[in-house]
């Protein structure tokens, strides 16, 4: 019994990683598709007690909009909302001390089939049992089509707000 339900855990564990890989090569993809130069922060490593021991990075990707540096995480849930358990509290702080006049920072988020970018404002207001969903974003699109060129002018809207 204790083998199936972790064979179940570890095929779920697995199916989200793919997930969260397609997703991740749909931004690159649709960020080029733009003429924006993006870039994926690989995952680093260090050696502790003798072993090699992964070093996640403090987010996922840097894209350049003209003026404007974007620096994010790219997040998917097959729901409509995205809870706050699944908001990294380490990365909202670290994504936090880089937001500035020049630099967007915060999550993109693939809401099932549709794609938003979440300020790192906003996601640091979301409290224990909430959730945000697209329309609290800013809409980028639906997973078959989206853009970041729908981000211009994205520093004026501080929180997001589908228009």
């Amino acid at each position: 019994m204790k083998e199936s339900s972790n064979a179940k855990k570890s095929y779920v564990g697995l199916k989200k990683k793919v997930h969260g890989d397609f997703f991740e090569a749909l931004v690159t993809f649709f960020a080029q598709a733009d003429k924006l130069h993006i870039i994926k922060i690989p995952e680093g490593c260090k050696v502790t007690k003798g072993k090699l021991v992964r070093v996640k990075s403090p987010f996922d990707f840097m894209l350049n909009l003209g003026d404007i540096t974007m620096l994010f995480d790219a997040k998917t849930t097959i729901k409509k909302t995205f809870s706050y358990s699944s908001i990294n509290q380490d990365q909202i702080l670290n994504l936090a001390k880089m937001n500035n006049a020049s630099n967007l920072c915060g999550y993109v988020i693939c809401f099932d089939k549709e794609v938003g970018f979440a300020d790192v404002r906003l996601l640091a207001k979301v409290r224990q049992g909430e959730s945000i969903n697209v329309e609290d974003c800013i809409y980028l699109g639906t997973v078959k089509q989206f853009s970041f060129k729908n981000l211009s002018g994205a520093t004026s809207k501080v929180e997001g707000s589908r228009e």
